[in-house]
């Protein structure tokens, strides 16, 4: 039986195809069983998938399933649950079923110049890219997902897998920007914490196109919380587990200008201010298509992303089996080299009881460097109606006739109603979409 790269069996479907029992497998480690998955599902090119699945099987074996979540809005349940609009695709693991659960991958959409290339490992099945919330008033780790890392001892840290404090999966599937929000509840120890991970997408063309990830940490507790978050990005383009990193500067100059290819581990902190995106490729130097990974806006467009304090580019089973940080072994991570990952941290900061911190960037899959050039005008004509924008000294002004919705880059709406005559929002600077008839607009405000 041939399976997709990144795609999941059920521990049923693996006791059928084998004629074992729930006894034999549990008495096997795990290497036996990745050799054993390998075998029986021609998984011999795709080791790291072999891998997983073993994971998977042994997880099915030991925990309670299904988990306790509950949905809203969602229309199907799965490993490889996708938003997209058209360009981008977020993959992400809903199934409460799946000791995945929580995981995401990411992959161009069908109606991209190049479709259905990857940009995270497995897409559309979701596994090896995951997030970490460390904290201190119980000392653990909490993993998004049944990585390796669940397995792994931190000095002075317990960690677990976040899946079994998740509540509800919110899924947005109609409208202009589309997303899916988890929230979990950490009550381990002296934890008392919301956690909402948010994945949506803006853009209405392939160049401007944004996957975008926020991690929101809520302290409900009565006493203060030091609380700390990873990202693991499963770096992948097209057919490659290691495509070239390269770090590139594109602000203030709005020009991209990228080093050559990172060829080792490496760590930057702090993160140096001409470290503006990670920009993958599959060829060296980059041609054709390539991925962007904000890293650190500033100037006019600050506060676009949240910055963190360090980066990481790793070699994948270290990042896979390590929920926080450790020491690089100087890995070749080049194109030529081994399976990599680009990591952001936010280190541990301190939430007063009813605080919260958020933490959010975006990935985008372009042939142009990205553009945040400034339309000073967009028009939209309908039946006897016409909008027009323009932006300025943290406002949009509309004029015009007609039904508008302007929403936030993170999907807040910020204005909805009729304009007549004209119409001056007070929005604050940064990237807003407007909604005007049946298309969408993005400005950027200065």
């Amino acid at each position: 039986m041939l399976l997709l790269v990144g795609a999941t069996v059920s521990l049923g479907s693996f006791l059928s195809e084998t004629g074992l029992t729930p006894a034999e497998v549990r008495e096997m480690d795990e290497a036996t069983l990745a050799s054993l998955v390998a075998e029986t599902y021609d998984l011999y090119s795709d080791p790291k998938g072999a891998y997983h699945i073993a994971r998977e099987i042994k997880y099915q074996l030991t925990s309670k399933m299904p988990l306790p979540v509950s949905y809203s809005g969602c229309s199907s349940i799965g490993s490889d649950y996708t938003i997209s609009n058209g360009y981008l695709e977020w993959n992400l693991n809903i199934s409460n079923s799946s000791s995945d659960f929580g995981t995401y991958t990411a992959r161009t959409g069908a109606m991209h110049t190049d479709p259905h290339v990857t940009i995270l490992y497995g897409a559309p099945y979701a596994w090896s890219s995951y997030t970490t919330v460390q904290t201190a008033a119980s000392n653990t780790n909490y993993v998004f997902g049944d990585a390796g890392a669940i397995d792994s001892s931190y000095p002075g840290f317990s960690t677990v897998s976040g899946a079994g404090y998740a509540q509800q999966v919110i899924c947005q599937e109609s409208g202009p920007v589309k997303s899916v929000t988890f929230i979990y509840r950490l009550t381990r120890g002296g934890d008392d914490l919301t956690v909402k991970e948010v994945f949506w997408i803006t853009g209405d063309n392939p160049d401007n196109s944004r996957l975008w990830h926020r991690t929101t940490v809520i302290n409900n507790s009565t006493m203060p919380n030091t609380v700390g978050v990873r990202w693991q990005y499963d770096t992948h383009l097209r057919g490659t587990d290691h495509p070239a990193h390269y770090r590139c500067d594109y602000f203030p100059s709005f020009s991209m200008t990228c080093g050559g290819m990172v060829p080792y581990e490496a760590e930057l902190t702090p993160v140096p201010d001409t470290f503006d995106y990670l920009r993958t490729s599959d060829t060296d130097p980059p041609s054709g298509l390539y991925h962007i990974f904000a890293v650190y806006e500033y100037g006019p467009d600050s506060g676009i992303v949240s910055i963190p304090d360090l980066v990481y580019h790793a070699w994948w089973p270290n990042a896979y089996d390590h929920p926080w940080t450790w020491s690089l072994g100087g890995r070749n991570i080049s194109l030529s080299g081994d399976d990599n990952a680009f990591i952001y941290f936010w280190m541990p900061t301190t939430l007063y009881p009813g605080d919260s911190t958020s933490y959010y960037s975006y990935i985008g899959a372009t042939r142009t460097p990205a553009s945040w050039d400034d339309p000073t005008e967009v028009s939209e004509k309908g039946k006897n109606t016409s909008l027009y924008v323009q932006v300025g000294d943290g406002r949009l002004f509309l004029k015009g006739e007609g039904y508008a919705t302007v929403y936030a880059a993170d999907g807040r709406r910020v204005f909805e109603g009729k304009v007549e005559g004209s119409k001056a929002i007070p929005t604050g600077k940064g990237v807003f979409l407007i909604e005007f008839g049946r298309k969408t607009r993005r400005v950027v405000v200065r």
